[in-house]
């Protein structure tokens, strides 16, 4: 595994929508109880769906900017992602060790791919814009019966 920033392969970038629409769920649930519990004695009816609205405009900013710069790339040598650190590394095809999924959130799916000998693992995620392209890629370059194949045809 190498520290170096993705320039090769083909690119995958996460789908803004898939975490965003998990996060603007949990705002929408949250609304309510913020209205009982919130003790303001000038309290208008139009305050809370301007809360609800701003908090969404405040969850997306970081959200899209995780979804624009942290990329997957996949390419003949193997396949390069980013750690929970978002430290990028590179795994060859070779050297992975083994793949769980996780899932930290709805809408929050992730491989877990670890190396054999190394410690750092990488976080591949599953809500990607194009998975289908993802899957054939990893299968045209790592083959049909690598390990990353079958659990990404697995997870669906």
């Amino acid at each position: 595994m190498r520290h170096s920033k993705p320039r090769r392969g083909t690119q995958f970038a996460s789908s803004f929508w898939v975490p965003f629409r998990t996060v603007a769920a949990f705002l929408l649930l949250l609304a309510p109880v913020m209205a009982v519990t919130i003790d303001n004695p000038n309290r208008e009816w139009w305050h809370l769906p301007v809360a609800v609205v701003g908090a969404w405009a405040f969850c997306a900013i970081p959200l899209f900017y995780a979804t624009w710069t942290y990329r997957i790339d996949v390419d003949e040598e193997g396949i390069g992602g980013y750690d929970i650190w978002n430290r990028y590394h590179r795994l060859a095809w070779g050297d992975l060790a083994t793949i769980r999924k996780m899932t930290l959130a709805p809408g929050f799916a992730y491989l877990r791919l670890a190396h054999l000998s190394r410690r750092p693992v990488i976080w591949i995620p599953l809500f990607l814009v194009d998975r289908q392209r993802f899957d054939r890629e990893v299968a045209r370059h790592a083959g049909a019966v690598h390990p990353l194949a079958r659990a990404l045809r697995g997870d669906r």
